[in-house]
């Protein structure tokens, strides 16, 4: 048995206006794997992220600012895990217009057939960029 196992590639559909959400769901599950095969050394991590990721992401990660030994520009990047995963976290998820964030949340309806308890939990992630601070004062009561 290969312990290893496989974690799915990223799909890196920057036309997707969901692309960050896919992004921020996809390094949680990353990193559950990554506890599950007992990956704690940061290169082995930085490794596993850029190779799961799939080539567009690496290409993306490419282009970025990198931190630099002695702030050099050397073949050997000291960025960090977490560097990595910020850096493409800030690509994959832009800043966002609260006043249209807020729109967005204010405007979405329970759809024909959707439970009470999917519609909270998708009123909970529409609000993630809302701004506000407690989602059941505004939306859910």
């Amino acid at each position: 048995m290969n312990i290893n196992g496989f974690y799915q590639m990223f799909d890196c559909d920057l036309e997707d206006a969901a692309v960050g959400s896919k992004w921020n769901e996809w390094i949680k599950g990353l990193e559950n794997y990554l506890k599950w095969v007992n990956v704690t050394d940061g290169e082995r991590k930085k490794a596993a992220l850029l190779h799961h990721a799939g080539v567009e992401v690496i290409r993306i990660y490419e282009a970025v600012e990198k931190n630099y030994k002695d702030g050099k520009e050397d073949p050997d990047t000291v960025d960090t895990y977490e560097d990595i995963k910020r850096k493409l976290g800030d690509h994959f998820n832009p800043r966002k217009n609260r006043y249209y964030e807020k729109h967005i949340f204010r405007s979405t309806k329970q759809e024909e057939g959707e439970s009470i308890a999917s519609y909270a939990t998708r009123l909970r992630n529409v609000s993630q960029y809302s701004g506000f601070k407690d989602v059941e004062d505004d939306k859910m009561r």
